[in-house]
């Protein structure tokens, strides 16, 4: 909760007097215009109140200042009323951004809203709406995309997100599933770790991220010419009943259900990865998010953005003794046989083709072993962690029990998801394949670039195919498969057994 400590709003208080800060509201047919005395980003409240003391190494700092009674008053304030919404509960406040180097690099007036669900209870989390009426109409610090690829988003309302959900230190749930998921290829909000004061009281670790909204997802499509639904919310701008007769109701008297045919209606790749993505987080409360309809387009097909993750790495209400790896995976996407749930039409989606379409069943089985192998391998997820690691250190949390568990699971959850995916789908052993060769050797091992020392894992008969880039692949000769001479190139061969490839190049001999 945001502190009110007396010595700070005495401070506060000074430096409000100290700058004339004062909101001059002017109106304006229906709407209030909020202006400040103008200066320079230091002269502003939000500036001035954050001393050389509050940083730390490689942490930004988004600094909030607003009236006190805007904040605390029973009657008006934001935060005893948190649960209201609307423009009516939005406030003025000054915003500053310092960057990881300590450098104030943006200072502006915006509106202050609460923002968030359930976990508003105990925590505070904020939205910044930039408006030409508060002098700044974006945030420009800041410039995040959807996904890996697509155009930097100019922000007109940011979300300064706590990260301590569910209760506890889970210091980057969050953070860390979308990571995952945008690795994947999900269509996810890229984010930034920051310090939040308020008032020059420090809230602790919180994260920047964009709000999901039409203006938005404008600047991503790049028009306006498309429908969305906003799942777990009032503010969407297409009926749930819309997507649901469309897309799934309109299908419901089938007897099975086939991607291709679907795939009028949906982008199966889509739906795949957005369901793995959960499976593999353990992301136990992911019926959320936003559905889109990309209208301009001749074949308009629905796909999924993710938000909101914070329910991954731990089933925190499941069983206590289950081993953080073990917890909920293909179960929380796939059911093997109706009835199917009615909460989450994706799940009956989903686990629909999964059942009835055996080439459907074959392409996710192949996409998550890729997944698995290629994209959020041991080296992807090591990185992570070794990156949320050193900024709670350079926070001041040491030996944290949470990274531990953290590495515990991004350790074992590969195993154990190709595990019940072996069982779920009568699959055959899961059995390793080495690729070996020269220190400075580039593969395209299954369509990805791969080093030397390659290590993946792959159920019994399925393939693995091997080319070599660069200028190896001019002297090369032939393989060794498991001691055994292959002249093939590029090399396409089933997995029978652990398997080792070595390629043999001309000038060895």
């Amino acid at each position: 909760a945001v502190d009110s400590d007396p010595q700070i709003e005495l401070d506060l208080n000074w430096l409000l007097k100290l700058d004339n800060f004062v909101f001059q509201r002017k109106r304006k047919k229906t709407n209030f215009q909020y202006l400040a005395s103008p200066g320079q980003f230091e002269s502003y409240p939000s500036s001035k109140i954050i001393k050389n003391e509050y940083f730390k190494k490689k942490w930004p700092i988004i600094s909030i200042v607003a009236e006190k009674d805007d904040l605390y008053h029973p009657d008006k304030g934001i935060i005893p009323n948190k649960t209201l919404r609307g423009r009516y509960w939005e406030r003025p406040a000054y915003v500053s951004y310092f960057d990881e180097h300590g450098k104030l690099v943006f200072a502006s007036m915006a509106g202050l809203r609460i923002h968030g669900g359930l976990r508003i209870q105990l925590y505070n989390s904020f939205r910044l709406h930039f408006r030409k009426e508060y002098g700044v109409s974006r945030f420009p610090e800041f410039k995040p995309k959807l996904h890996a690829g697509s155009k930097p988003l100019f922000l007109e309302k940011l979300v300064v997100h706590h990260t301590a959900w569910p209760p506890g230190e889970w210091f980057f749930n969050n953070t860390l599933a979308y990571d995952i998921a945008g690795q994947i290829g999900c269509v996810v909000p890229e984010t930034r770790l920051v310090l939040l004061f308020v008032n020059g009281v420090e809230q602790g670790i919180y994260f920047l991220a964009p709000q999901i909204n039409r203006k938005l997802l404008s600047q991503y499509l790049g028009h306006t010419d498309f429908v969305t639904y906003k799942f777990r919310s009032n503010n969407s701008w297409a009926s749930e009943t819309f997507f649901i007769q469309y897309f799934w109701y309109k299908k419901e008297n089938k007897e099975k259900l086939t991607a291709a045919e679907l795939s009028n209606y949906i982008d199966p790749d889509n739906l795949a990865r957005h369901m793995f993505s959960m499976i593999f987080c353990g992301t136990t409360d992911f019926c959320q998010g936003t559905v889109v309809l990309d209208k301009s387009k001749s074949d308009k097909k629905l796909f999924w953005i993710n938000w909101d993750m914070d329910h991954s790495f731990i089933d925190w209400k499941g069983k206590p003794d289950t081993p953080i790896w073990a917890q909920k995976a293909w179960s929380i996407a796939y059911r093997q046989q109706p009835p199917y749930p009615a909460l989450c039409k994706r799940i009956e989606l989903f686990s629909r083709l999964l059942n009835e379409d055996p080439q459907y069943r074959n392409y996710v089985v192949s996409l998550s072993m890729d997944l698995l192998n290629h994209r959020i391998n041991a080296k992807f997820l090591q990185s992570r962690l070794q990156y949320y690691n050193e900024m709670l250190n350079n926070y001041g949390v040491y030996d944290s029990e949470y990274i531990h568990k953290l590495d515990i699971f991004l350790e074992k959850r590969p195993s154990f998801i190709r595990q019940e995916m072996r069982k779920l789908f009568n699959l055959g052993p899961v059995l390793s394949c080495r690729v070996k060769g020269p220190a400075d050797i580039v593969y395209l091992i299954d369509g990805y670039p791969e080093s030397s020392d390659y290590q993946g894992y792959y159920f019994e008969n399925m393939p693995v195919m091997i080319s070599i880039t660069g200028f190896h692949e001019k002297n090369f000769s032939h393989w060794l498969v498991n001691g055994k001479q292959i002249r093939q190139y590029p090399l396409l061969y089933k997995i029978s057994s652990e398997t080792t490839i070595e390629p043999v190049f001309q000038n060895d001999g």
